[in-house]
């Protein structure tokens, strides 16, 4: 019995320290993700003037050409990030029905931390200007 408990809490033990660098792993993929698309404007002009070896001319012609395609990346992802918030609204407020007084102040709080965490996603800069 007792070597059934210990074999079921080592499990449990493992379970939690290989979710923990799982969720390390996955945050540290969104970070360079999100740094990539924060400098998009920067990442691209630098990308096209070294592949293609683009004169100052064109630099100065094609950077506000990407700076308009930025613009218009920035409407679509908030148009996404809109539609997808509103799903995780409905969805939580049906949870939430579902949990005890207890369960739903730690949703409420979990809510809040993953509100924190997107914020400064909402917030991209993919430098069109705005």
């Amino acid at each position: 019995m007792k070597r059934i408990l210990f074999g079921l809490i080592l499990i449990f033990v493992l379970g939690n320290v290989s979710g923990a660098f799982i969720g390390a792993r996955f945050q540290e993929e969104r970070h360079e993700k999100r740094d990539k698309v924060d400098n998009l404007k920067v990442n691209l002009l630098d990308l096209l003037e070294r592949k293609l070896s683009l004169t100052p001319d064109q630099t100065e012609e094609i950077e506000p050409l990407i700076g308009e395609a930025c613009g218009k990346i920035r409407k679509v992802y908030q148009r996404g990030t809109d539609d997808i918030e509103q799903i995780v609204r409905q969805y939580h407020d049906r949870i939430a029905l579902k949990l005890t007084p207890g369960q739903d102040v730690i949703f409420k709080k979990l809510e809040a931390e993953r509100r924190r965490e997107n914020e400064s996603i909402d917030n991209l800069n993919l430098g069109d200007g705005s």
